[in-house]
């Protein structure tokens, strides 16, 4: 009688092995469920980091042609132009931001002064012309300090551009604040 309680208890759990195994295949399986999730990635940071790298190559261009580049921009949409034989003409296709037809999708765009940090303009209520010219790239490397401020509902990332070219985009949460 000893010996089929002994037995008994044996049999009554789980080994260390068996309990590893299921261990192992539900992490696999919340792994690859983690993984198939689609990307929270902010369209701010997006049309941030695009223009940012939109900038670096402007003002490479501009040193490469030896001819000066400008970022022309207005209501949601940006283009650069390349000032050739005394009048400036488009370089790029216009870009427009990111935005569907929901608000809570739309990004904000303004140019502030860079100097004063105050706004400059709110682009995305100026005219729907692209004819306000903000920033040009020098052949010599110089440009006009600026910075962009992209807003993606709490997050604001700005774009700024020294005098001496060089592009950065800091990025401000704001649930953090």
């Amino acid at each position: 009688m000893a010996l089929n309680r002994a037995a008994a208890a044996s049999q009554a759990g789980f080994t260390l092995v068996e309990l590893m195994v299921v261990l192992f295949i539900i992490g696999l399986l919340s792994g690859t469920i983690i993984m198939s999730l689609p990307s929270q990635s902010s369209k701010g940071l997006e049309a941030a980091e695009t223009l940012a790298t939109a900038f670096r190559q402007a003002g490479r261009e501009s040193i490469a042609s030896g001819e000066p580049v400008g970022w022309i921009a207005a209501q949601r949409r940006y283009r650069f132009d390349r000032y050739r034989r005394g009048a400036w003409e488009r370089l790029s296709e216009e870009t427009t931001l990111i935005g569907g037809s929901d608000p809570s999708d739309h990004i904000n765009m303004r140019v502030l002064d860079k100097d004063s940090g105050g706004v400059e303009d709110q682009v995305e209520n100026g005219t729907s012309e692209l004819d306000q010219l903000y920033l040009v790239f020098s052949p010599t490397g110089e440009t006009t300090a600026v910075a962009v401020e992209f807003m993606d509902g709490r997050d604001r990332y700005v774009v700024g551009v020294d005098e001496a070219g060089r592009v950065s985009v800091a990025i401000e949460n704001g649930s953090a604040s």
